[in-house]
């Protein structure tokens, strides 16, 4: 029984005990389960997660100036989160880096407020909505005021070059008395004497406007002005600066015995689009720029310009409303002129720092018959030509330019540019103004067009941390055709000439007027290479130059002359003459401290004689380049970071001039070009003549500051010509003047205002003589004729005109307009140029005095973005 007991206590526990596990075995599945289903869980609320992360939002931030697209570096930033419970959280502040960018990362979609500030901008703003996507703003500052000059470009970079003034793209546009054009400010300048009327020229320490070569990119251009004086031939927002060398020119410039100018072309924008529009008085223009995309590290962009004139415009509107009115029109003939100009760029820029680039530009002069486009006789093969044709092809201008430019880091230190170029000129009559005829007497320049080609090639070398090595050449070559005579006017105009040179009227062997014509083929090649070693030897600065010039010129008259004079047979079949040079340069400074510096520099200019001469010369001796001296002595100092002093004093020495043994008369007065003007004419040129120029400069510079910059430059100089004229071997030159005192100023006010003034006195140019043997009786017709010659009369008056501009400039978002006032000669003063004599040239009668530009107001609009 016992047994049985225990065996059933047995079975009973036992079953207890399974049942126990079992339990538990239940337990730990449930607990598995459990643990499965908190793991996939928790995969799932992972994966949420991450995927939330992945959709988060980034904001990248753009940030230009307001009206003007100009990116702003350091530029501050700060993000705040706005939340549905009145709470903020606010990011850390982040900077625009170099190309004007921000960037926040990881943003929680929602509602945020954007705080931009930054120096001399207004705080901004700004609400923003972001989703889970990535998100670009644009936001553009407003200036406090207008515009900042952000240029801290010295106005002579010292050290490198004694005479240089560089001046950016902020210091020459909308100044004072250049009526909206910027290459006027060449007129302002210490070294530059004041350009009679509305300037045509530049004249550089004494020189001739001829002897100051002006270079686009390093490219020589034909003309500066339209039709003289009237516009630039480059629209103003393509011109990134200047480069002004009034003397002591460096190796890589020649062809010039007084001054070069360097334009500086302006690289198309690669990150943005740029435009402007301009409009006053005289034109109406545009300027685009733009990225057009980025292809195996090169970033390329485009820029083009163009301008026309109106003056025919409102001409020809009120002749037609005439017209439609019943007025008579039919017998209105009425000649205005008319320019444009215009320019394209294609501009490539490699990371490595490499550059390419093509650009074209032109200009053409031209005159518009407005009504009765009337015949005119002439010996062309058309048998006749009308008005306008006959204007333009002898009193118009034209040319183009097209130019590459490579630019190519071959190593570190080494750098090579070649600019190729090819382009065509057609010049006529008064391409080049009546300013230096009028002052001179010199003859006009007759017609001529030519196809011209040119390259340029520089290798740059810095050999050691001190010492840099300059090699390159200048190529020029073009094939011209100079003429005059029945190829531009008929039979009828053939009585307007009178040719006859002055022994041979004298001693009475001239008893009528024969019709003078020539026409000639030339080919011209100049080829300069030159070298240029710089030192920096700490205190002391070196650059010594050499410049060798080789000049091939050959030609060939293809039509007889139809001259009075005995001995006509000259220049007969093909001349060939060939010249060879050699211009060695020096400039030196010593820094006798920090702040102040000595400049000294030395060299010789050599200069080939107008073509027209060199053809024209009626003697086996062929003319020889001439040749000029230049010394240099100068003091620079920067007592404070505003301010800046240069003190210059000069010398230069002019050989070889030209003198004519054999004077010819052929004026065109019955043609409306004053008396005294005449055309170039075979005749004895001797290089007997030589000149001298000496004097001293200051200029007294504020640099531009955020809100101001001007200076105060004066230069006083004496120069003369002696052209082996008995009576008076050392006259002044034509454009010599004594004293040039020129103020210039402009200030940024709030509100979108700014004011500039331009202040000069003068002294008045000496007056051509008019002499007894100069005069010829025209007693058939009851009237005087007259040349000038190198005699001078006493001074003009002395010359003094303010200038007054005021601009106003409303910025919107991404746009800007400007209207502006620009006064020339505000107090109306009356400056006399030129004095004309009586009808007899001798002074019994009344004289009468031209004068320069009354009061004009130059009222402009332009805008862009």
């Amino acid at each position: 029984m016992c047994d049985m007991t225990f065996s059933s206590w047995m079975t009973g526990w036992t079953r207890l005990r399974i049942s126990i596990l079992i339990l538990q075995l239940c337990i730990l599945s449930f607990h598995s389960l459990l643990w499965a289903k908190s793991d996939a869980q928790t995969t799932r609320l992972d994966t949420e997660f991450k995927k939330r992360n992945e959709q988060k939002s980034s904001l990248t931030i753009r940030v230009r100036e307001a009206g003007s697209q100009v990116k702003i570096i350091g530029a501050s930033f700060v993000l705040k989160a706005l939340t549905d419970t009145k709470m903020v959280f606010e990011f850390p502040e982040v900077e625009s880096d170099i190309k004007g960018f921000a960037v926040y990362e990881n943003l929680e979609a929602g509602e945020y407020k954007l705080e931009a500030a930054m120096p001399g901008y207004e705080r901004e703003v700004f609400v923003l909505t972001l989703g889970l996507e990535r998100v670009t703003a644009d936001i553009a500052l407003k200036p406090k005021r207008t515009e900042r000059f952000q240029t801290t470009t010295r106005a002579r970079r010292g050290g490198e070059v004694t005479s240089r003034i560089e001046l950016s793209r902020e210091e020459i546009r909308d100044l004072a008395g250049t009526m909206g054009d910027s290459l006027r400010v060449l007129e302002s300048l210490p070294g530059v004497a004041r350009t009679p009327f509305i300037g045509s020229a530049i004249l550089v320490r004494g020189g001739m406007p001829n002897e100051t070569q002006v270079y686009f990119d390093g490219v020589p251009i034909p003309i500066l002005y339209h039709f003289g004086g009237i516009r630039s031939v480059l629209n103003s927002e393509v011109v990134e600066g200047i480069d002004f060398y009034q003397g002591g020119m460096p190796a890589p410039y020649g062809h010039a015995l007084a001054g070069t100018v360097n334009v500086r072309l302006r690289e198309p924008e690669l990150d943005a689009y740029r435009g402007r529009f301009e409009m006053d008085l005289f034109n109406a223009g545009f300027f685009l720029s733009g990225s057009v995309g980025e292809w195996k590290g090169w970033k390329t962009g485009f820029a083009i310009a163009a301008r026309r004139s109106y003056f025919d415009f409102p001409v020809t509107l009120g002749l037609n409303i005439a017209s439609m009115a019943g007025a008579n029109t039919s017998e209105v003939t009425l000649p205005l002129p008319s320019f444009s100009d215009y320019f394209a760029r294609v501009h490539a820029r490699h990371a490595k720092g490499h550059h390419l680039s093509l650009s074209l530009l032109g200009s053409d002069d031209s005159w518009a018959v407005i009504g009765n486009d009337e015949e005119i006789q002439s010996l062309d093969e058309d048998g006749y030509q009308n008005l306008g044709e006959v204007l333009n092809q002898g009193f118009s201008s034209k040319f183009w330019r097209i130019i590459a430019d490579a630019r190519l880091n071959l190593n570190p230190g080494l750098t090579l540019r070649v600019t190729p170029w090819a382009g065509q000129t057609t010049k006529g009559l008064l391409s080049d103004g009546l300013v230096t005829q009028a002052f001179t007497g010199s003859p006009l320049a007759p017609p001529e067009s030519r196809n011209e080609f040119g390259m340029r090639a520089t290798l740059n070398w810095d050999i050691r941390h001190w010492l840099k090595l300059n090699l390159g050449s200048e190529l020029r070559f073009d094939t011209r055709r100079v003429w005059s005579g029945n190829t531009l006017f008929g039979e009828d105009f053939s009585d307007a000439f009178v040719n006859c040179p002055v022994e041979a009227f004298l001693e009475g062997r001239c008893s009528g007027r024969i019709f003078l014509s020539y026409d000639f083929d030339v080919k011209n090649l100049s080829f300069a290479p030159y070298a240029e070693v710089m030192a920096d030897l700490g205190r002391l600065k070196l650059r010594l130059g050499l410049r060798a010039g080789l000049n091939s010129l050959s030609f060939e008259n293809r039509v007889d002359w139809g001259v009075l004079a005995e001995d006509t047979d000259l220049n007969v079949g093909r001349v060939r003459t060939t010249n060879l040079s050699w211009d060695p340069r020096l400039d030196i400074s010593y820094a006798l401290s920090p702040k102040y510096k000595l400049k000294y520099a030395l060299g010789v200019y050599h200069q080939n004689h107008d073509l027209r001469e060199r053809v024209l010369q009626r003697s086996a001796e062929r003319l020889r380049p001439m040749f000029a001296l230049h010394s240099i002595m100068g003091f620079e100092a920067t007592p404070i970071d505003a301010l800046t002093l240069d003190v210059q004093a000069y010398r230069v020495q002019r050989f070889h001039l030209t003198t004519m043994e054999s004077l010819s008369i052929n004026t065109l007065d019955e043609l409306g070009v004053p008396a005294g003007l005449a055309l170039p004419e075979p005749g004895l040129r001797r290089q007997l003549g030589y000149g001298t120029t000496h004097g001293f400069e200051t200029m007294l510079r504020v640099k531009p500051r955020d809100y101001f910059f001007g200076w105060l430059s004066y230069t006083f100089g004496r120069s003369t010509r002696n052209l082996y004229d008995a009576r008076d071997p050392a006259a002044p030159s034509a454009f010599d003047s004594r004293h040039n005192l020129v103020l210039m100023s402009k200030f940024l006010l709030p509100r979108g205002w700014s004011i500039g003034a331009r202040f000069q006195v003068a002294s008045g140019a000496p007056s051509p003589a008019y002499q007894n043997y100069s005069i010829i009786q025209d007693s058939a017709r009851g009237r005087y004729q007259s040349t000038t010659n190198t005699l001078r009369l006493p001074r003009n008056p002395t010359f003094h005109r303010l200038d007054f501009r005021v601009d106003k400039t409303w910025v919107r978002r991404f746009t800007r307009i400007t209207l502006y006032l620009d006064l020339v000669n505000v107090y109306h003063h009356f400056n006399s140029e030129i004095v004309i004599p009586g009808i007899d040239y001798r002074g019994r009668t009344q004289q009468t005095l031209v004068p320069s530009l009354p009061i004009l107001p130059m009222l402009g609009l332009k805008g862009g973005f």
